[in-house]
C-alpha cells in the first residue's frame, strides 16, 4: 500500500491500491476540493444575485441539485469524514467541542461583524447615524453570531437588488453545527464504535431524503428557530454518508476501477432521478478523489486553506459588486470578478483569523489531555 506522511502521496510500485488510512494524518487534496466547492457556490450565486435561476446539475424527482447546492454537500461529506477522524483521535467532549468551535466561530464572527459595521455603513441607503442606531443592525450581529437564528438583512442594505440578503451563504452554518452536535452525541453514547448502527442511521437518512424531498411522500416541511427539518434531513444524509465512509474506510476498496464504477453510478442516478444512487456514490467519489495523489496539491495547500473564507465572503463580495453596477446583470462577469477577490479574502481570513484562532484555542486541547492533535492547525 502507499502511505502519506507529508508532501506527495507516492504510488505503490506494485499497482494502484488502497490508501492505508491508519498512517494518514491529513488529506491535502480535500483542501482543493473545498476550494472548488466554494467556487461552485459563487458560480451558482452569480445567477441568483442578478435575478436569474441557479443552474442545476441534477433533478431527482422533486429534489433539484443546483451547482451551489452541490458545492454545499461537498463541504458536508468531507466534514463528516474528517470530523469523525478528529473524534477518533481524541474522543472527549471538551477536545472535540473546542476544535469545532475554533474552526467555525472566529472566522464566522469576523464576517458577520465586518458585514454589519464596515460594509453596511458604506452601502446602506440610510444615514450613518440612522444605520448605527437602528435596532436591526445590532440584532443582526447578536442573533447571527449566536445563530439564534441567522439574520440575513441589514437596514437599507441591498434593498433595491434582486436579493436583499447581506450574506445568504450563512444559512448552512447552523446545520453544520447541528451535525457536529449529533456526532458528539453518537460518540459519547458509543454509537461511533458500532459502525453497523451508523450505517443503519445513514440508510434511514437516505430513505428520508427520498420520501420527504425526492418524492414528497411524507411531509417534513416544518421549521423552528430558523432550522428547517427538510434541510436538516437533506444535509444530514450527506454528512452521515461521510461519517459512514470514514468508519468503513478499511472495509471498502479505494481503487481506480471502483472510482470509475462510482462515477457511473452517479451518472445512472442522475439519468433515472434516484437519490439513493446519487448520494452514496457521489460521496464515495469525493472521498476517493480526495485521497488520491495529485500533482497540483502542494501548490494549492502551501499558502493555507482559504476554502472556508471563500464560502464566508463570497456572497457579500458578489452583492457589493452588483450594488456597484460594475457587472450589470451579467452572471459570468460577476463570477469572474468575484472569484479572485473571494479567494484573496479566503487567504486573509485563514492567515489573520482562522489559523491563529485554531492554534490558540487548540492549545487548550493539548493542555486538556496532552494530545498532539492540538499542536497543529488543521482544516478538519
Amino acid at each position: 500500500m502507499f502511505t502519506y506522511h507529508g508532501g506527495m502521496l507516492p504510488r505503490s510500485p506494485q499497482r494502484d491500491r488502497d490508501l492505508d488510512f491508519r498512517q494518514v494524518d491529513h488529506y491535502p487534496v480535500f483542501d482543493a476540493l473545498r476550494i472548488f466547492a466554494g467556487l461552485m457556490v459563487i458560480y451558482s450565486h452569480s445567477f441568483v444575485l442578478v435575478g436569474r435561476a441557479e443552474p442545476s446539475l441534477a433533478i431527482l424527482g422533486q429534489y433539484r441539485i443546483t451547482v451551489g447546492h452541490a458545492g454545499v454537500v461537498v463541504f458536508f461529506v468531507l466534514s463528516g469524514f474528517l470530523v469523525t477522524q478528529s473524534w477518533q483521535r481524541k474522543p472527549t467532549a471538551s477536545s472535540y467541542s473546542l476544535k469545532r468551535f475554533s474552526r467555525i466561530w472566529p472566522g464566522y464572527t469576523a464576517v458577520v461583524v465586518l458585514s454589519a459595521l464596515v460594509l453596511g455603513p458604506i452601502v446602506t441607503t440610510l444615514s450613518l447615524a440612522d444605520y448605527l442606531t437602528a435596532k436591526q443592525t445590532w440584532l443582526y450581529i447578536l442573533r447571527t453570531v449566536l445563530m439564534s437564528p441567522v439574520q440575513f438583512d441589514l437596514p437599507g442594505v441591498f434593498t433595491s437588488q434582486p436579493v436583499s440578503a447581506v450574506n445568504g451563504s450563512l444559512w448552512t452554518l447552523p446545520y453544520e453545527i447541528l451535525a457536529y452536535a449529533a456526532l458528539l452525541v453518537l460518540g459519547l453514547i458509543g454509537i461511533l464504535k458500532r459502525p453497523i448502527i451508523v450505517l443503519g442511521l445513514t440508510v434511514a437518512a437516505l430513505g428520508a431524503v427520498r420520501l420527504a424531498i425526492q418524492t414528497r411522500t411524507i411531509d417534513l416541511d416544518t421549521a423552528a428557530n430558523g432550522i428547517n427539518l427538510i434541510a436538516a434531513v437533506n444535509l444530514g444524509a450527506w454528512f452521515l454518508t461521510g461519517v459512514c465512509l470514514f468508519l468503513f474506510r478499511d472495509s471498502l476498496r479505494w481503487t481506480n476501477p471502483i472510482g470509475v464504477v462510482a462515477a457511473v453510478v452517479v451518472g445512472v442516478g442522475i439519468v433515472f432521478g434516484e437519490s439513493l444512487l446519487v448520494i452514496p456514490a457521489a460521496s464515495y467519489l469525493l472521498i476517493f478523489l480526495g485521497t488520491r495523489p495529485w500533482a497540483f496539491v502542494d501548490v494549492v495547500r502551501r499558502p493555507g486553506d482559504p476554502s472556508y473564507g471563500i464560502y464566508l465572503y463570497g456572497f457579500p463580495i458578489q452583492q457589493t459588486l452588483v450594488w456597484s453596477g460594475i457587472v450589470g446583470a451579467n452572471p459570468w462577469a460577476l463570477m469572474v470578478l468575484a472569484s479572485p477577490i473571494a479567494i484573496a479574502f479566503g487567504y486573509l481570513s485563514w492567515l489573520a483569523i482562522e489559523k491563529p484562532s485554531m492554534r490558540s484555542l487548540r492549545g487548550w486541547v493539548g493542555r486538556l489531555g496532552g494530545s498532539t492533535a492540538g499542536r497543529r492547525a488543521s482544516s478538519a
